[in-house]
């Protein structure tokens, strides 16, 4: 019987640093493949083996260092090693086969992020619906019985979530659903973690960690019974008030009811982030929470933090997160910032700094436009992708000419520069399309909104290349990371109130992101936003800065 011990965490209080600090304590005693270290997402995983060989990327010798997915897909392959991941292609092969239409859109499985955003995002027709109940119906399940009946009936937690569903609708799209990744030799996340209950043999470790533990959902903590029962030491790292994803079936009364039965606890009191401040204003929130284990956190010395409301938002620059509870929300932040032309980076929404090729086929309207030369590499995307060979008007005039193509792929993309002169003479732009681009006539370009941004951003004295800048993204979606200040956008949607615990937790990672100031903003974005989340703030100030 596996001796459970449990290690409560708090936001930037070396969560990562304590688990890493024990594997390399057992790993003095025996081997690595004895240690296991089960992280939320690959890159956690990785980047835990990868400290512990002080920087060498020789991850073979870590075989247990991998996400849960992970370490049961690798035990289903065993068994079936021709079975396969399913793809959105494959998916949109079944809606044609069978007719039942849905988006189904696959998320990396290695991601739990990501499997949790897949079933969040419920898609479009109830085909959709049907998919996540069943994936919800199978991620609660802790046992043989559970599975079955999951097959023929949604569980009541997948109903709350999905809304009503027919038990003739949602039994016939699984049957359909099973039987077409039956024929193709496919496997879904769940049909990995249904292994790992059901099949797989137990791991033959010393040594177990589960990091982010408070994230898990009941299958997975049932496999991890399963799996571990064996080992000496299983520790279960995690912070019961950084539980943010109920609406999978991940709740913190399961990570709390894990630590009930630990034999041995440790509690990481002192934070490296933020400042006594945040402590202060962030125990307000968290202390609003019905069901939660009390923390006594201390501040990082030399790390103030003001905290302030604000109403009216006007977009800032800075290494901050710009976070909203909504992707609705965080389409019209970034909306703000391209109007405004400021650099900024998009999480969940329109994000032109990351568009290289649109970069690109900018910067070579620029040189062209001003009489310089562009480089054949940017001339290629600007005429492929933003120079429409004819314009749309009355006379249909021709701007690219035939065959250029084939005419402009026989310079060299590297070494070779060409002015408009040079393109016309080349037989690649008309008279007229070259006119285009020297007036940079953005009417007749194709995509050409981004070209407006960058032009603002640089008029704005920023280059388009700056690393530090805001990045805008979902409440869920900062968690585990952190940034010099944060400013949080207060508004919900009222559906969120129907658990007010979960919204108290999602209200205490926001504030618990920064290293410095808090900025709370009442700004009106989205339509249907009906409420607000009462963060413990003070006087309001005009504009959002």
């Amino acid at each position: 019987m596996a001796s459970d011990r449990v290690c409560w965490g708090i936001p930037g209080g070396g969560k990562t640093t304590f688990g890493i600090g024990l594997a390399n304590a057992w790993m003095k005693t025996t081997s690595p493949d004895m240690v296991a270290y089960l992280a939320f997402t690959r890159a956690a995983a990785r980047t835990a083996a990868y400290r512990i060989r002080g920087g060498e990327e020789d991850f073979d010798r870590f075989p247990l260092f991998r996400t849960v997915h992970s370490l049961c897909y690798r035990g289903l392959l065993r068994a079936n090693p021709d079975a396969r991941v399913v793809t959105t292609g494959d998916l949109k092969q079944f809606a044609k086969e069978t007719g039942l239409d849905g988006a189904y859109t696959v998320y990396d499985w290695e991601d739990l992020s990501d499997v949790y955003a897949r079933l969040e995002n419920q898609g479009r027709t109830e085909w959709d619906r049907a998919l996540t109940a069943y994936s919800l119906s199978r991620v609660v399940a802790t046992s043989a019985v559970d599975l079955e009946r999951a097959r023929h009936t949604p569980a009541p937690f997948a109903l709350s979530s999905v809304g009503m569903l027919e038990d003739a609708v949602y039994e016939a799209f699984v049957q359909k659903y099973e039987e077409f990744k039956k024929r193709d030799g496919l496997v879904d996340f769940t049909d990995m973690l249904e292994w790992g209950l059901l099949r797989m043999p137990p791991v033959m470790a010393k040594y177990a960690i589960i990091d982010e533990a408070q994230d898990l959902c009941p299958i997975i903590y049932s496999i991890i019974d399963r799996l571990f029962s064996g080992v000496e030491e299983r520790w279960w790292i995690g912070d019961d008030d950084q539980a943010l994803y109920k609406f999978s079936g991940a709740t913190a009364d399961l990570f709390l009811a894990q630590a009930q039965r630990a034999r041995f606890q440790v509690e990481l009191r002192k934070t490296r982030r933020y400042g006594q401040e945040v402590v202060d204003f962030s125990r307000q929130i968290i202390r609003r929470v019905s069901n939660r284990h009390e923390k006594d956190i201390v501040g990082a010395m030399g790390n103030s933090g003001r905290i302030t409301l604000a109403g009216q938002f006007a977009p800032v620059t800075g290494n901050i997160f710009v976070l909203h509870r909504h992707v609705a929300g965080c389409r019209a932040l970034g909306d703000a910032y391209i109007q405004a032309g400021i650099p900024f980076r998009n999480e969940r929404g329109k994000s032109p700094l990351e568009s290289g090729n649109k970069i690109k086929a900018w910067t070579a309207l620029r040189m062209l436009s001003s009489g310089a030369k562009a480089a054949v590499g940017q001339l290629r995307v600007l005429i492929d992708e933003h120079l429409p060979s004819i314009q749309k008007d009355d006379k249909r005039t021709r701007l690219v000419a035939s065959g250029a193509k084939k005419r402009l792929g026989d310079f060299d993309e590297n070494g070779h520069a060409m002015s408009l002169v040079d393109l016309v003479q080349s037989k690649i732009l008309t008279e007229e399309g070259a006119s285009v681009l020297k007036q940079k006539d953005y009417d007749t370009l194709v995509h050409a909104e981004n070209f407006e941004y960058y032009d603002r951003v640089v008029a704005n004295g920023y280059e388009l290349e700056a690393e530090k800048v805001p990045i805008i993204t979902t409440i869920h979606g900062s968690k585990g990371r952190e940034a010099e200040g944060v400013v949080v956008m207060s508004e919900m949607g009222s559906r969120c109130w129907e658990d007010p615990d979960t919204e108290h937790r999602v209200a205490y990672v926001a504030a618990t992101r920064t290293r410095g100031d808090v900025t709370i903003c009442t700004d009106d974005l989205v339509d249907w936003a009906a409420t607000r989340y009462d963060y413990p703030v003070g006087q309001k100030e005009a504009v959002c800065r």
